[in-house]
Formats: C-alpha cells, structure tokens, sequence
C-alpha cells in the first residue's frame, strides 16, 4: 500500500550505473494539473515537462492520464544563427528543430 502517493503520478529516475542492482528514486509527486520538468532531456538542452492531467483511483489498476511535451530548440530563426555564411538559418515551426541547408557562396 502507497498512501502517500496513491492519487498521485509518481516519476522516478534510476542511475546509469550498469551494475548488478542500479539505483532509483523518487523525483516527483505529482496531483491533478500538477507538472514536472527534466531538464537537458538525454542531453539535447530540450526540457521534457510531464503532466497529470487526469488520475481515477477507482477503477483497478488506478489509471491517469499524461502529457508529455518537448520543448522545442528553436521558436524563430533568431535561434538559429550558426555563423555560416554558407548555409541557410531557418527554424522549422513544425520540427522546433533548426535546418541549415547550404547555399552558394
């Protein structure tokens, strides 16, 4: 029985270490609305931020409902500036990732 987090979404991490028993633990509780945010997820500088949207302790197993979302690297172009007269410095809206695709020069 888990009192303490029973309503709640429970996020843990576990270590890297390849070891015969890795390490965990607790990160986050989180109730209805509420969010937690990863940062640097798996070493992109994006941040990984999960919320509980929905938890119904009555039916069995509980159940919630998440969201995941992914900060993009980049919003607008201005983030993009790779100081390569040789290529293009675009943002895509739809990846959030920058495209340098090259030109003449």
């Amino acid at each position: 029985d888990n009192v303490a987090g029973d309503d709640k979404v429970t996020i843990t991490r576990t270590s890297s270490s390849t070891s015969v028993s890795p390490q965990s633990w607790r990160e986050a509780l989180l109730g209805v609305n509420q969010s937690w945010t990863l940062p640097d997820f798996r070493g992109t500088g994006r941040e990984l931020t999960v919320t509980a949207n929905t938890i119904d302790t009555q039916s069995s197993p509980g159940l919630a409902d998440i969201s995941l979302a992914l900060t993009p690297l980049c919003s607008n172009s201005s983030f993009c500036e790779d100081n390569n007269q040789c290529t293009t410095n675009v943002c895509s809206p739809t990846l959030g990732i920058c495209v340098y695709d090259p030109i003449d020069c």
